[in-house]
């Protein structure tokens, strides 16, 4: 999926270092100087860097330690979780959140910082325990920054372009002038109405303050039913106009957070049918099918997809791989192990897949 200079926002902190040997070593607009003539250039760039990443080591051993000395504390739990992302080890920022966030009895914030750190550890991807636990906590408090900007970026992986220009000018309208996302929501906006060929004065920002407060006090009965009459409004919509892949990723997101798996893998296969040309649509489908063990379910629709595959994206490596393992479901093991031969002929060896 794409996702464009939208994720660039989880991945602020720790590139900071990198970024600045990439600026001193190798700026594109600036004329080559001969290596020879860079060598104290570059000695003290990768000084600089080997100094830089032995103190943010040094400030997670002490982080740590504290936090084992005062497991009570929530503020040595929460300084640990940002060592932790200064030093780029997403499982110790994740363990360290969890802490907190059991110490604060599940504090919205806390939670959204946890899951702002889940999207980063998985390459800047909003994934489906990602979006269900951003749900959760727009549920709890539906003006939470963070949360507010995970559910805009699942939007724009998802294509879904308008949806994500609304949740984020919704924050942009709620948050202050000076608030420090701000000049990063604005790049991310224009990039989802770029990439959208959206004019953004036809875009209304979402719901008010006294909408979203009134919403915050349904019971969660009331809630459950409004969501519920969104989805299926959405679900007739569709049948009415199945061209719409947008809406149909839309609604399989929806039914993906409400747990209603069979009916997210008919939406995405909606989403597939819709877009018979685009490759990523039908791998992401038969992903969802896989990973769900809807295979036998979905068979008929797993041959229409796979034959896309096979003759619009036949070395696309997904497609070797998916077309190998539903071979091997079906009892053509000699078929898989010729399709993922060929993909392991494909990868580096150092590949985590290989």
């Amino acid at each position: 999926p794409r996702t464009g200079q939208a994720a660039l926002a989880l991945g602020s902190l720790v590139l900071a270092a990198s970024l600045g040997i990439y600026l001193m070593l190798g700026r594109a607009d600036l004329p080559g100087q001969p290596l020879a003539d860079r060598a104290a250039e570059i000695a003290t760039a990768t000084s600089a860097a080997s100094s830089a990443a032995e103190d943010r080591r040094a400030a997670l051993e002490a982080a740590r330690s504290t936090a084992a000395r005062t497991p009570e504390d929530v503020g040595a739990w929460l300084r640990l979780a940002m060592a932790a992302a200064a030093a780029d080890e997403s499982a110790s920022e994740i363990t360290a959140l969890e802490q907190a966030e059991r110490l604060t009895d599940g504090d919205p914030a806390i939670r959204a910082m946890r899951a702002e750190a889940m999207a980063r550890a998985a390459d800047g991807q909003v994934t489906i325990p990602v979006r269900e636990l951003v749900t959760e906590i727009l549920a709890q408090n539906p003006v939470e920054p963070r949360a507010m900007f995970l559910s805009g970026l699942a939007a724009y992986q998802d294509e879904d372009y308008g949806v994500a220009v609304a949740i984020w000018r919704r924050l942009q309208s709620l948050s202050a002038a000076d608030a420090p996302w701000m000049a990063l929501l604005a790049e991310n906006i224009a990039d989802a109405a770029q990439a959208g060929g959206i004019t953004l004065d036809e875009v209304a920002p979402g719901p008010d303050s006294e909408q979203i407060a009134a919403a915050a006090e349904m019971s969660d009965e009331d809630r459950a039913a409004m969501i519920e009459g969104m989805v299926e409004g959405l679900a007739a919509r569709l049948a009415d106009d199945p061209s719409d892949a947008a809406g149909w990723q839309r609604l399989a997101r929806a039914y993906q957070v409400m747990g209603r798996t069979d009916a997210a893998q008919t939406a995405l296969i909606g989403a597939a049918d819709a877009r018979t040309a685009d490759a990523a649509a039908q791998v992401t489908a038969l992903e969802h099918m896989v990973v769900n063990q809807l295979e036998a379910d979905f068979a008929d629709d797993a041959a229409r997809l796979l034959l896309r595959l096979e003759e619009g994206a036949p070395d696309r490596p997904e497609t070797l791989y998916i077309r190998g393992h539903f071979a091997k479901v079906t009892g053509d093991t000699a078929t898989a192990r010729r399709l993922w031969q060929s993909l392991l002929d494909r990868i580096p060896e150092d590949a985590p897949i290989a």
